[in-house]
């Protein structure tokens, strides 16, 4: 039947959509894949008997879309045709019925996928590790039935509204590295930064997603297992595993792993966390790592694998040894995420040409005062440009 097969190319329509990080859209914009380059395929006529007469110039699906004001429109004015040729009272016109109903319906398949696909653009599911690196989100126990907050998808370094230097500062790095890279969903960048970023909270999936980009998938670490272990290999063996492949895998992440032995550890969530997690954690009181054993027996539920897990302390041993190990690739993913954005350089603002002159003058005036004095003369530099020793020392500290 042709709404069957418009059903399953509207699929592949969407599906190649996101994979070049795009929205389709049912109107032509510059920042989305418009539908009308599938509906071009799909010739009016071919759906009827006998030919329908359109009162216009329509050929294909696209042009009675572009006739129409919206997608809604379309289908009304299909469903005013389909209620006059049910009281024709021609056989030629009432012939036209189901070749009608097949449009108006392919039509709908489009209006009801493009909400869906807005719909779930703003997720409500709590993300298991913060949209921006590779910690876990903090959801504490008073938000968990209050809707949506920031702690579902952010870390406690990560919070908007408690963190907002850092937020901000590694999400322009993230926004930053796309721009130079010319990332695959640079154009969703772009609609978003039309939005000026409104729904930023509902957007950290997004934004998730966009971190992920810059590099491999966790499967990419965790398929080695397949290839390099026995029937008999035990779990700390898949750990070890991990942990070489890392260096091929992931090699900036490898640099903090290639010490840890997984023979050390009493179980697989002792080797995850105070393995893996604390070399990540760079923080003196290790608060990541005293996260992990405050919320593992608790745990919510995780994106990552299927299904909610629950756990008690006291089986936070070697059964879940699967799981843990699925959690490294994840993590130290998102790890090298960070590291590859953090490594890639940020262009200066606006004022780059001028504050590069800056820089270079207080340089120069610098390099003669500590030659001839021994001292930098803060002061001197500050009256010699005429500009405040506030500045000076703000233009030394980018140098």
């Amino acid at each position: 039947m042709l709404t069957d097969t418009f059903q399953q190319e509207l699929n592949l329509f969407l599906e190649k959509a996101a994979d070049d990080g795009l929205t389709v859209s049912g109107k032509p914009n510059k920042n989305f894949r418009y539908i009308g380059e599938l509906l071009r395929s799909y010739k009016v006529e071919q759906f009827f008997v006998k030919r329908l007469n359109t009162h216009g110039t329509s050929h294909t699906m696209a042009d009675l879309l572009k006739e129409s004001p919206s997608l809604d429109k379309t289908i009304t004015l299909l469903d005013k045709k389909i209620e006059h040729a049910k009281g024709a009272y021609t056989e030629s016109e009432a012939t036209n019925i189901d070749g009608l109903i097949m449009l108006r319906d392919c039509f709908q398949l489009v209006k009801t996928a493009l909400n869906r696909k807005h719909s779930n653009q703003y997720s409500d599911d709590p993300l298991f590790i913060c949209a921006l690196c590779w910690r876990r989100v903090r959801v504490s126990d008073n938000l968990r039935n209050e809707g949506r907050r920031d702690s579902t998808f952010y870390c406690e370094q990560h919070l908007p509204n408690k963190s907002e230097h850092y937020y901000r500062k590694d999400r322009t790095a993230l926004l930053s590295a796309m721009k130079s890279t010319q990332n695959r969903y640079l154009e969703e960048l772009k609609y978003y930064e039309n939005l000026s970023f409104k729904q930023s909270h509902s957007l950290a999936p997004t934004i998730f997603k966009w971190v992920s980009s810059f590099t491999k998938r966790p499967s990419s670490l965790f398929s080695c297992i397949n290839i390099h272990e026995s029937q008999d290999c035990k779990w700390a063996d898949k750990a070890n595993i991990l942990t070489n492949q890392t260096q091929t895998v992931f090699p900036l992440s490898y640099q903090k792993l290639k010490d840890i032995n997984a023979n050390e550890f009493a179980s697989a969530a002792h080797w995850l966390i105070d393995g893996i997690v604390s070399s990540l954690d760079e923080s003196k009181s290790k608060d990541e790592v005293l996260f992990w054993w405050r919320e593992e027996p608790n745990r919510i539920r995780s994106p990552i694998l299927p299904g909610s897990l629950k756990v008690k302390a006291s089986e936070l041993d070697n059964n879940n040894s699967d799981e843990y190990l699925l959690l490294m690739c994840s993590i130290i993913a998102r790890y090298e995420a960070v590291q590859t954005i953090n490594n890639i350089p940020q262009p200066r603002g606006g004022g780059a040409k001028k504050d590069k002159k800056k820089r270079d003058t207080v340089a120069k005036l610098l390099a003669e005062n500590l030659k001839l004095t021994g001292k930098k003369n803060i002061s001197g530099i500050a009256d010699a440009m005429g500009i405040s020793t506030s500045r000076v020392y703000k233009i030394l500290k980018d140098l």
